[in-house]
């Protein structure tokens, strides 16, 4: 009687443990996100770094596009999408870090 009970048990864990994997993901990217807010505003990052370097740290961006002639990444809240801070990131055709610019939550338009 209790034998068939075991594959939906095991299908309960299985989706617990892939779930608890998700939020220690989603944790990892907010840490990131955090990080790289704080060096933006305490000065720690410079232009010229090159992408690669700049995504082993700060990890992978929310969206990547072409912005003249070089790269734009997005950066934000894994999980927040309209009433959260944005950091755009902006490579050059060469793939050096050039600048970048904050828009807070909130903050109506877009960055230029």
């Amino acid at each position: 009687m209790l034998s068939g009970c075991g594959r939906p048990l095991m299908t309960l864990k299985a989706l617990g443990e892939s779930q608890g994997s998700m939020q220690r993901q989603v944790g990892r990217q907010e840490a990131k996100f955090d990080l790289l807010a704080s060096d933006i505003k305490n000065g720690k990052i410079a232009r010229g770094m090159p992408r690669e370097r700049f995504i082993n740290i700060y990890g992978e961006p929310v969206l990547e596009g072409r912005h003249e002639g070089g790269l734009r990444l997005l950066y934000r809240y894994p999980l927040e999408f309209f009433n959260t801070g944005k950091i755009y990131v902006y490579f050059d055709k060469d793939g050096l870090l050039s600048d970048w610019s904050r828009k807070e939550a909130g903050a109506a338009g877009s960055p230029q």
